[in-house]
Order: structure tokens, then sequence, then C-alpha cells
């Protein structure tokens, strides 16, 4: 059923913006690129930034943070280029570290006298709320509307993103235009990510190593330090075309290739689809780790998984990928067994959502519709699937969750038609874990 909400209405996209003057990220002019995210528990978040001073100010609280400063280069070949090898050098990315912060409370902050800024921390576990998801959303008018329409959602506080972020694509200067693009709201939205395939950007520089752009600029949790052993080297005659594949397996651990945080009544758990998923892997122990020590089902009821190729997928798009095969064949068991209630995915440039799947009721969404530069994936196998509950790929749009309760949470899927709020897929979520515990009290 589609059903129109017209009691939100659109800013204009200049009144959401910042005011302050603007460097261009590669000298001392004013901060831009300014993005947050949630540490991994309410009283921490990570504010991120280019530009201006290396210092953030709590106006709240009188603090000041100093910002751990970053940089890399690469030399890559872009896809689908004939430029042949290209260099890059990142600006200064500052990620400054906020702890001892209280839930659910409007921190302001400054980054000198050029930038006003403000974020809400993560609410007390076991309380509800209500986020949005989105996946492959790159940087066309498509990706700007769909943000736009995340921007509207004033019950909103956080957003997951399921993979493939900037399309850079082995063009490191997209990373810079990506973060300009969606600042408007990631400088006061808490933005949770996971690496998609667009996120392999091989570095001849470093001997092969991956990911470079997002593992330097994404400041999430991190259980220990990053270790990556990848070895992949671009072949300068294939025009880029060996950037950013899509089954390639590395060996790209811990960091922020796999984390974890808790928000209000959700413990969300993020994974990788690009590095090692098997038994001996060392993200499948801290996998098996995670689910048997961390996840407190009475603070936090609702466990959430986010990872880039989906495991239930009915498109002709990404069918019987080997890290996706793989991937599902290890891991899908021990998160049953655990009570995964819902998985969000992309990969796959539509909307999918499955009815609820196994003993722990399941749901998987494949939420790959953001507005990329590669267009829509509209083909779909027939028969439908008897897991498919509604699939759509021809429309633009993003998700949102309301996790009404311990044990109900409500699934929208918002198409992006104009300037209209419109509700195209929507289904009430039940936790069967949380229903069986009330069950057997």
């Amino acid at each position: 059923m589609t059903r129109m909400w017209t009691s939100l209405t659109f800013l204009p996209l200049l009144l959401l913006l910042p005011v302050p003057s603007r460097g261009d990220g590669r000298n001392d002019g004013g901060p831009s690129q300014v993005h947050v995210a949630y540490g991994s528990t309410y009283e921490s978040a990570v504010v991120s930034w280019i530009g201006g001073e290396d210092t953030l100010y709590l106006i709240n609280d009188g603090r000041s943070v100093a910002a751990e400063i970053v940089s890399y280069a690469t030399s890559s070949v872009p896809r689908n280029t004939t430029k042949g090898f290209v260099t890059y050098e990142s600006p200064r990315i500052k990620h400054a570290r906020l702890t001892d912060l209280k839930p659910s409370t409007l921190y302001e902050y400054s980054i000198g006298n050029d930038y006003a800024g403000h974020f809400t921390s993560a609410p007390l576990p076991g309380t509800p709320f209500t986020f949005s998801v989105v996946g492959d959303l790159g940087q066309t008018n498509d990706s700007i509307e769909t943000v736009r329409h995340i921007a509207a959602d004033s019950d909103s506080i956080m957003v997951l993103h399921a993979g493939d972020m900037s399309y850079a694509d082995c063009d490191g200067a997209r990373w810079d235009s990506y973060f300009e693009k969606i600042e408007f709201l990631a400088n006061r939205m808490p933005w949770m990510v996971t690496a998609g395939n667009h996120e392999i950007e091989p570095n001849e520089l470093t001997g092969g190593t991956i990911m470079d752009g997002y593992k330097y600029r994404f400041a999430m949790p991190e259980f220990a330090p990053t270790n990556d052993t990848t070895v992949y080297i671009q072949n300068a005659s294939n025009d880029g075309f060996d950037c950013t594949p899509s089954a390639f397996t590395g060996n790209y651990d811990f960091g922020n290739s796999f984390y974890s945080f808790v928000a209000g009544a959700a413990h969300v758990i993020v994974l990788n689809s690009y590095t090692r998923t098997d038994n001996a892997s060392n993200q499948y122990a801290w996998l098996k780790d995670e689910l048997e020590t961390r996840v407190d089902r009475q603070r936090t009821p609702w466990l959430i998984g986010m990872w880039h190729s989906p495991w239930y997928n009915s498109n002709k798009d990404h069918q019987n990928e080997f890290n996706t095969l793989s991937m599902r064949a290890s891991l899908e068991a021990l998160l049953t067994d655990f009570g995964v209630n819902m998985v969000f995915s992309g990969h796959v440039h539509a909307y999918e959502r499955s009815n609820p799947i196994g003993v722990s009721g399941t749901t998987y969404v494949t939420i790959g519709d953001g507005g990329n530069r590669e267009g829509h994936s509209s083909n779909f196998l027939e028969p439908r699937p008897t897991w498919n509950a509604f699939r759509n790929g021809t429309d633009y749009g993003h998700g949102r969750v309301v996790l009404l309760n311990a044990t109900h949470a409500r699934w929208e899927w918002h198409a992006n038609p104009d300037d209209e709020w419109v509700v195209e897929d929507e289904a009430i979520l039940l936790n069967a874990h949380a229903l069986w515990k009330t069950t057997a009290v």
C-alpha cells in the first residue's frame, strides 16, 4: 500500500548548510567535509573534518578535544578511464574522539571561530528510537535527493549506510566531493558505514592494500588495530575495471573493517563482505565472541546486522558471487542461533525485502537504491521466490526503522518521487527472541 506523508516539508538545501567560510580541504581554509559517527556506546562519538583548526570545542560543557590527524596517498587506475595510474594525496583528515557523553543529549560544537554544528548522542540502552538506512549512494542528483529525504525526517537519529558510499572508484578526489555533498546532514546525524566493493581501491604505493579512502576517512568503533595483508595489484591496461571488483575477497581485518556499536534498544553488528569469513578467519572469531560475550538482549533487545553483499537476492544482478555465497555459508547459522532480527545490505541497485526467515524470523533487506551513477537493477528473476515480500528496481529511495518497543518495530521503504514523502512498502517486524522470552516468563 502506498501512503503519503504530507506533514513533512523539505527545507531548501541552503538552509540545511552551516554558515562558515570554506576551504578546499588542501590548505588552511575553513573546516569542511564534517561528519559525525557514534562510538561503541552511547557515551562516545567522533566528529571528523578537514581544514581549519585541529581542535573541536564542545560548547555544552566547555571541553576542547584535540583531533587525531591522518592522511594517505594512493596511486591507482580510476575505473573506466584510460589515464593509467593517477597519484592522489589526501587532505589532513581530523578525528576528534569524544567520551563521557550523556545519552540523548544535544551537543553543540565548534571548530575554531568559523564552524558551528551539533549532534545528538546515542540513546540509553533499551530506549526505542528511529533510524534511516541507505545503500549505494554515490554523488548524483538522485543521491542528493535521497539524502534530502532522510534529512526531512525529524525523528531519525542516525544513518546506517550499507556500503558503496562515494563511488570514487580509485579517483581519490571524488572522496572529497562526496563528503562535501553529504555534509549538510552528516555533520549532525551520525553516519555508520560498512565497506562495499566500491570501497575496494588498490594502491600501488602501499603494495596493493585496499580501501585506503574507507580506512582513513571513517572513524568507526575499533576493537583491535587494523591488520590489512591484502595484496592486489592493478594492471593499467585494464582501464580501471580491476578497481572495485565485486567478487574480491581480501584480508582486511579489525580496525573499521568489522565492528559493533550500541544505540538505544539496538546492538548493531557491521561485517565486511570483502574479507575472509570462514571458520578460521579473524572476522568469524570476532563475530562469535561478540555474540557470545557482548550482546545483552536484556539491555538491547534488537540485534541488527549490516554488510554489503545481500544473502537473499532475487535480482539478476550479483547472483552467485563467491564471496557472498561463502559468507552466508560460514555465518548464517551463527547469526540465526543468536536471533539476529534484521539485516541490511546493498550491492544490488534495487530495493527488496524478505519475509521473516528461519527460526529467528530474520528480515533481510536489500537497500542498494540510494541513487548512484550506475543506475537501477530492474531485472528480477521469475518466478518470485517464496521468501520475497516486496521488490522494486525502478525507484531510488531509503529505508526507515522505528523500534517501537522490545518486541515490535516498523519498517518503511521511502521512494523519491519529486519532493513528496512516500511510503511504498511497510511491515511490522516481530522480535522473535524477545517474544519468546516474554512467553517463557
